[in-house]
């Protein structure tokens, strides 16, 4: 049972859960949202999230909005912020990222975006950036887009380009060529789908797709034509053209009935009313082999049943707030799930430590998360046998061992992973001092967010200053 609060504006402000199949129902605060205007004349809604009924472990989003109802600025749970600058006009001059990087937009004489500077990494301590060139025809279609090979600074172009020139007619791309010679040519039918498109590898030689459709524009047959040498079993300097069609049907509703793939083979599906995938029949070439596979489902869409092709039920059970709690396979090994309020997975019990329906007093394998949601640590909990060095006495006690940790840039990039041991070595009371401490995996990214370093501990150990370095051009290739 939720339960939804809303301010005199009738904005949303609080939702509350309710578990009435308890005897003593207690309601459980999920979330909230305050509303308020900044001295600047902005206005703030800052959401929270709770993850634990005491309402101590909480993430808090903020966006702040201009007086036309633009984001101006997100602040997010780990304190990083990002931002974005418009124009006069209203189009977007800057967009501020959680590193603090910049995307500068420029725009031609319509408000077209004509130039655009991405960070992309540091070189001697000065930003580089991958820039995008954009010429536009006289209804706003891209007809040329230059991307630089080489990196940049702000508001620098470079003669050293890739180039995709377009044409249309009517709207419609018809041509679209590169600066390193490839192109492609489309042709449409009367309601604008495109029915055949040429794909040209060299000046002589090409790949032939052609199309037809339903009144729903999905596509009905699908037709390509390939050189009969490249196919296997054919002589390889036979240059004649073989087709090769898929053929689509589909019910009133636009489902795929059922597709007949070149070789023959025929998958057929069928769906209930609210249009979710009851089962596939899979035919090959001869008849009598046929694999087939289903699914049930629960009134509110989610799986209760799989059936695979060799007739194997695999069971799915969900709590009250639609989380999956349980799944029992053909062989009827159970596996349990265990979540926090705010449906992050913080528990899950293999089959062969399912005793019982507590799973707390089960061995098992438990998560915590970071500020944004993001998995910090990985640990097995079991029982151990301990000695006593007093009365020399052995006991069985609970113990955890994390067995992966994980520390994360502003990005959200993995920027340090810890295997058992690693962690193990850190010191300090709480897991962000052991992660912090700890030895491990450490990675370095560029501006763009793409891995530029790899230290491994042994390189580490050896003072290296990394394992493994990557360098990207203007393409982030």
């Amino acid at each position: 049972h939720y339960r939804f609060e809303y301010d005199i504006l009738n904005r949303p402000t609080k939702v509350y859960f309710k578990d009435m199949a308890k005897q003593s129902p207690t309601e459980i605060l999920l979330s909230e949202t305050s509303y308020s205007i900044l001295a600047n004349g902005n206005s703030q809604k800052a959401d929270i999230i709770y993850f634990d009924q005491d309402g101590q472990t909480k993430s808090t989003t903020i966006t702040i909005t201009d007086y036309a109802g633009r984001i101006v600025e997100q602040q997010y749970p780990d304190l990083t912020k990002t931002k974005i600058i418009y124009n006069y006009d209203g189009t977007v001059k800057e967009k501020i990222s959680t590193n603090g990087s910049s995307t500068i937009y420029k725009y031609n004489g319509l408000g077209a975006v004509s130039d655009i500077w991405l960070p992309a990494s540091i070189k001697d301590g000065n930003i580089k950036y991958s820039w995008i060139s954009n010429k536009y025809d006289k209804t706003g279609n891209i007809i040329e887009q230059k991307l630089g090979k080489q990196l940049v600074g702000l508001n620098e172009v470079t003669n050293d380009i890739y180039s995709i020139f377009s044409k249309y007619d009517k709207g419609r791309l018809i041509e679209q060529t590169d600066s390193e010679g490839k192109k492609t040519d489309f042709e449409y039918d009367v309601n604008g789908n495109i029915k055949k498109e040429i794909k040209y590898a060299s000046a002589t030689e090409t790949k032939v797709t052609e199309y037809q459709y339903n009144f729903m524009k999905k596509p009905l047959v699908v037709t390509s034509y390939v050189r009969s040498g490249n196919i296997i079993g054919s002589v390889f300097n036979d240059n004649s053209l073989k087709s090769i069609t898929t053929q689509y049907t589909y019910d009133k509703n636009g489902n795929v009935k059922s597709i007949t793939q070149p070789n023959g083979t025929i998958i057929a599906n069928t769906y209930d009313k609210s249009d979710r995938l009851l089962s596939t029949r899979i035919t090959g070439n001869n008849s009598n082999q046929t694999v087939t596979t289903s699914k049930t489902y629960t009134w509110d869409g989610k799986v209760e049943t799989s059936t695979d092709a060799n007739n194997n039920i695999t069971r799915y059970f969900y709590d009250i707030r639609g989380n999956l709690v349980k799944i029992v396979d053909a062989k009827n090994n159970t596996s349990l799930f265990k979540y926090d309020l705010a449906g992050r997975k913080i528990a899950e019990v293999s089959p062969k430590n399912v005793i019982g329906t507590d799973i707390g007093s089960m061995e098992r394998t438990e998560y915590t998360y970071d500020a944004m949601s993001r998995v910090k640590t990985k640990s097995v909990v079991f029982k151990k046998w301990n000695m006593n060095t007093t009365t020399f006495t052995w006991s069985k006690d609970w113990t955890r061992t994390v067995i992966v940790a994980y520390a994360y840039d502003n990005m959200g990039n993995i920027v340090k992973t810890l295997d058992a041991m690693g962690f193990a070595a850190g010191t300090g009371a709480s897991d962000d001092e052991k992660i912090h401490t700890g030895y491990g995996t450490t990675n370095t990214y560029t501006l763009s967010g793409q891995l530029e370093t790899t230290k491994d501990a042994e390189a580490n150990l050896n003072n290296l200053p990394y394992s493994v370095r990557y360098e990207y051009n203007g393409f982030g290739h």
